[in-house]
């Protein structure tokens, strides 16, 4: 169950999208354009780039899931009975994990090009990449990834014994993401922003935010047998190393 959970929250931690509060207009319906296609792909990619995916993994795994342990009884008394093998395991499936949502992440941006395209004209994607790969851009990116909290959907998975992620659980990390954003923007971030949401595609993106998050949640939900294999292969392992017997 452990690495069920795990394994399944940490893609969800890079699904998360960035949401901007702004009017509703209607959506281009114009033939979708190979340009159009490979501007949503740069969209997707700097919006859930692998250096955002390996720092928000990282937080997961040093301080959301040790803290969501602690404060679940049948980990809490593990820890406690045998200090340290909370570190040891996730430490041993720290690098599977990684490499395996990484090895993922494409499918994701995929998944996302044709909700872009849908909804985006090129110049619009143009104005959205000026700002998404702009520094006050990369700030906000960087703030939602920092704040996100999945301790909810953590805690959740583990009380269910679930290794299914939900859209509440994710909405409850992305708003402690706006929150960040909030407490960390600068006054040239708040003005960029604010230019954002005054253009034609500032003003669609809140319509897109159900759309991406329904995505996500699907591609983390998606079954990796061979992630899962390896998970247990490599919690099984560090159970022996640390207690010098198999794991039950």
């Amino acid at each position: 169950m452990m690495k069920r959970f795990i394994a399944g929250a940490a893609l969800l931690a890079v699904a998360a999208p960035i949401p901007v509060v702004a009017a509703t207009t209607t959506a281009a319906t114009a033939p979708v354009s190979a340009e159009q296609q490979r501007l949503a792909l740069e969209l997707a990619r700097a919006m859930n780039s692998e250096e955002l995916t390996r720092a928000q993994i990282s937080k997961m795994l040093d301080d959301t899931l040790p803290k969501t342990f602690g404060a679940t009884p049948e980990f809490a008394a593990m820890e406690r009975d045998n200090p340290g093998i909370t570190k040891a395991v996730i430490e041993a499936m720290r690098p599977i994990i990684l490499n395996g949502t990484l090895t993922r992440l494409p499918t994701l941006w995929e998944r996302l090009v044709p909700i872009y395209t849908r909804m985006f004209s090129v110049a619009e994607l143009h104005t959205l990449l000026d700002f998404y790969t702009s520094p006050a851009g990369v700030r906000v990116i960087k703030a939602m990834g920092e704040g996100a909290d999945y301790s909810r959907l953590l805690g959740d998975m583990i009380v269910n014994n679930s290794k299914t992620v939900t859209s509440d659980g994710v909405s409850a990390g992305v708003q402690s993401g706006v929150a960040q954003v909030i407490r960390t923007a600068t006054p040239e971030d708040i003005k960029a922003m604010q230019a954002l949401v005054a253009t034609s595609a500032g003003k669609k993106l809140p319509m897109l935010n159900q759309e991406v998050q329904a995505a996500s949640v699907a591609w983390g939900n998606e079954p990796v047998p061979e992630l899962d294999a390896q998970v247990e292969s490599a919690v099984k392992d560090a159970v022996i190393k640390f207690l010098g017997k198999p794991a039950q």
